[in-house]
C-alpha cells in the first residue's frame, strides 16, 4: 500500500477482535488482502476502508483471500459488491480467492452474482 494511505507494503489493520485484515504487496503488480477471523456488521467499516485503500493504490490485481474467515455474513458480500465498480473504473482486477462455503451459500441464497462477478481461485 502506498504511504499516502498510511499503510506500508505489508500491514495489519487493527480492527479489534475477531477480524484481522492483512495487506501484502506481492513482488509483481498484485496485492493480497487476507481476511482472518469473523467478518460481520461490526467490522464493516474496517473492511470497506481496507478494500478502498487497496483499490486506490491501483494494483493490476487485488486478491481478497478468504480461506481463513471463521464466519462471514452478507456484510462481506456487500462490501465486495460495493467496491467492484470502483475497482473496475480504476483498472484493478478484483479476485476473491478461496471463497468459503458460507460466502458461496450467501451468494446463492441472496441471489447475488458474487461467484460470477469475481474470478474464483
Amino acid at each position: 500500500m502506498s504511504a499516502g494511505h498510511g499503510l506500508r507494503a505489508e500491514n495489519t489493520i487493527p480492527t479489534g477482535q475477531p477480524l484481522r485484515i492483512t495487506i501484502t504487496r506481492t513482488g509483481g503488480s498484485a496485492q493480497l488482502l487476507h481476511l482472518t477471523g469473523e467478518v460481520d456488521q461490526d467490522q464493516r467499516r474496517a473492511l470497506e476502508h481496507a478494500l478502498a485503500c487497496a483499490v486506490a493504490d491501483r494494483p493490476a490485481r487485488l486478491v481478497v483471500g478468504m480461506a481463513a474467515p471463521a464466519f462471514c455474513d452478507s456484510t462481506t458480500v456487500n462490501a465486495l459488491l460495493a467496491i467492484r465498480g470502483t475497482a473496475k473504473a480504476a483498472g484493478v482486477e478484483l479476485v476473491v480467492a478461496a471463497q468459503p462455503a458460507q460466502a458461496r451459500w450467501l451468494c446463492t441464497r441472496e441471489r447475488t452474482a458474487l461467484r460470477h462477478q469475481f474470478g474464483r481461485r
